[in-house]
């Protein structure tokens, strides 16, 4: 990605050429959680999209919740 708020995000998520976990929190104050698989899975080959409920963009880097689904996602690689 080239930034907080890149000019040509899906530029950027078409050159993505490995796996990928986008998470997104349901409270999330950056992105509209309901909106971004279907954003972000035509652009990307292979990538799962998860949204943690009831936690906050910051509140991905704490989250128990999301911090499990990352790790069953790389356990699953």
């Amino acid at each position: 990605m080239t930034g907080f708020n890149p000019s040509n995000y899906r530029d950027d998520l078409r050159s993505i050429n490995v796996s990928s976990l986008f998470l997104i929190g349901a409270e999330d104050e950056a992105f509209f959680a309901d909106r971004f698989e279907s954003t972000v899975q035509p652009l990307t080959s292979d990538a799962e999209v998860a949204i943690v409920p009831d936690t906050s963009h910051l509140g991905l880097l704490v989250s128990e919740e999301g911090i499990e689904m990352v790790r069953h996602w790389l356990q699953a690689l």
